[in-house]
């Protein structure tokens, strides 16, 4: 008998490997929306760095040609297919503004809809309703027809892929003493929400005043600026990753108010979020 190892490259993650292989098996382009910023996909150095683009020559043929494309995906994608998904929360097929037809998986850990996996794309069903450029007319002509049959297979691996990696960034979060753990998990499954101490109290049935303390002594910070980093850290990753307008990243780091988020920003980075957009994106084309 005999044995052999297998080999993947050193330049890539095995998330990123996996999802490269489910792509040549099954024809597909796949993207994640990271909704609460906790993946860092516009990242260098991120096991998934630039996953939130589309990758496919027709998509990026319109970020390369067309100056008002991003902004209609961006209306199509990250607030119309994501209230769609949020609300059914199971696999489905879309069409977007392009007319082209893609497959969505919204993936929720811990009760709450936290990322969604796009997977296309392919022909779609209607005649197209806007007009678009030649070049990009002969691309969509090569395009594959959807299978349904297949693509709730490549919907049921897509869901275990982004289970598995919440999954483990959780656990990678929580490798630490129980007690912080679990502080940190409950800051991490609800930053998004309007947390204060008392829910954090709550959570682990002791008094105010006893968490406090003990957050202080476990992390030499307070509650606040546990939380401030989290979030801090997601908005950053938000707005390196899309076109989100300040609003609705504040909204999704927790914060109320974009005034107040905008002021928080800038004095966590030392520059205002628009700015720190503009310096600090990587977007690979």
């Amino acid at each position: 008998m005999i044995f052999s190892e297998l080999k993947r490259s050193a330049s890539r993650s095995r998330h990123e490997t996996a999802l490269l292989a489910i792509e040549a098996k099954f024809g597909v382009g796949i993207t994640i929306h990271d909704l609460y910023g906790k993946i860092g996909l516009a990242e260098p150095g991120s096991p998934l760095f630039g996953r939130h683009l589309h990758p496919l020559e027709c998509c990026r043929w319109g970020r390369r040609n067309n100056p008002g494309w991003n902004s209609r995906c961006v209306n199509d994608c990250f607030r119309e297919t994501e209230l769609h998904a949020a609300k059914r929360r199971e696999p489905f097929l879309k069409e977007c503004w392009t007319g082209l037809c893609e497959l969505v998986v919204p993936i929720q850990y811990q009760k709450v809809h936290q990322i969604t996996i796009f997977a296309g794309v392919f022909k779609g069903s209607e005649p197209r309703r806007t007009h678009l450029p030649e070049t990009f007319e002969n691309i969509c002509r090569t395009l594959p027809e959807p299978d349904p049959e297949i693509l709730a297979g490549l919907a049921e691996l897509l869901h275990t892929f982004g289970t598995g990696l919440l999954k483990e960034l959780e656990t990678t979060e929580l490798s630490e003493d129980n007690r912080l753990a679990r502080i940190r998990r409950y800051i991490a499954n609800h930053a998004h929400e309007r947390i204060t101490l008392d829910d954090v109290a709550r959570e682990l049935f002791i008094s105010n005043s006893r968490t406090r303390h003990l957050i202080t002594e476990l992390t030499g910070q307070s509650f606040s600026e546990l939380l401030d980093e989290v979030r801090m850290n997601r908005a950053r990753r938000l707005l390196l990753s899309g076109e989100r307008t300040l609003a609705e990243i504040a909204d999704a780091t927790g914060y109320a108010n974009v005034h107040y988020f905008s002021r928080r920003f800038n004095e966590y980075f030392g520059e205002p979020p628009g700015r720190y957009r503009r310096n600090h994106r990587h977007d690979r084309s």
